[in-house]
């Protein structure tokens, strides 16, 4: 939870001592983001 707050991430999941966070681009690149391209077809 400390490492998300000081990253202002979000936690995906945690397995053991391993995680996984999500943290958005303050401008993301079209090409790269999926996540940009899913909404775009939505």
């Amino acid at each position: 939870k400390q490492i998300c707050e000081e990253n202002n991430a979000k936690l995906i999941q945690e397995i053991g001592n391993i995680i996984l966070i999500f943290k958005s681009s303050n401008n993301p690149n079209p090409k790269l983001s999926n996540l940009l391209r899913m909404r775009d077809k939505t």
